[in-house]
């Protein structure tokens, strides 16, 4: 968590320049909001829902690396946010709250998945197969279950990442035969890159992989790049905008 700064008039300032239309400027006041800590956060979360999408993904990003109480509540509204412009705040918030929470952000990662936004259920999934714990085994089974693939061709993210999950919380109470018998009853509805990709990873449906085989199918760079986004925001961009030029660098 960055160290607070006094604050002063400082919040004014920052208000300005989030509600500029020029860049540099808008990415010195969420910089600079961020280098306030939670004092910051109100800040942030004034002009979260008003912004561009890019500029609301770029405060959700800072929200990730904060630790306190109000950041996360705001992570968990953008992770259910409706509407115009909201697929992306949405889907890296979930991303956010999966990386600041780990397993206790299943409950929201299952709201996810049982919404109607597509790509969000989508993300809910990779969250799920790199973080959720056993709470998340049902509705998994379930979305698997209805799971009926569309036109688009390509890897199989979905499905694979359904069943990295299933397989690594799977033991007596949630036994892996149950996820075979879905695989069996809806093989017709997988798309053929899906059936190739079982078919290269599970051939045997009565011969499971390991967890540990399970766990190499997710996809840790979801979460890896917020490494990146904390040095990213480790840049001092001073009391004026512009130094936030070094943010684009």
């Amino acid at each position: 968590m960055p160290e607070q700064i006094e604050t002063g008039t400082l919040p004014q300032e920052i208000r300005r320049a989030l509600a500029s239309p020029r860049d540099g400027i808008r990415q010195w006041g969420i910089q600079r909001a961020y280098q306030m800590g939670a004092a910051g956060v109100p800040l942030l979360a004034e002009v979260v829902n008003s912004l561009h999408s890019y500029y609301a993904v770029e405060i959700i990003h800072c929200l990730a690396l904060l630790d306190d109480d109000e950041s996360l509540e705001v992570l968990c509204q953008q992770a259910h946010r409706t509407g115009p412009g909201s697929s992306d705040p949405r889907c890296v918030a979930l991303l956010c709250l999966a990386y600041r929470l780990g397993a206790e952000s299943t409950p929201d990662l299952i709201q996810a998945l049982e919404s109607s936004h597509g790509v969000a259920r989508g993300y809910a999934l990779i969250c799920l197969a790199l973080v959720g714990d056993e709470r998340a085994w049902s509705p998994v089974l379930q979305w698997l279950a209805s799971y009926k693939a569309g036109t688009r061709h390509g890897r199989p993210l979905a499905v694979s990442q359904a069943l990295s999950y299933l397989l690594r919380v799977s033991d007596e109470a949630r036994p892996i035969g149950t996820v075979s018998d879905v695989l069996r009853r809806r093989w017709s509805k997988l798309s053929a890159d899906d059936r190739d990709w079982l078919a290269a990873r599970w051939p045997n449906l009565d011969d499971a992989p390991s967890a540990e085989q399970a766990s190499a199918w997710t996809i840790p760079a979801f979460l890896t790049f917020f490494d990146d986004v904390r040095a990213k925001r480790a840049i001092d961009v001073g009391d004026t905008p512009a130094a936030a030029r070094q943010l684009r660098s």
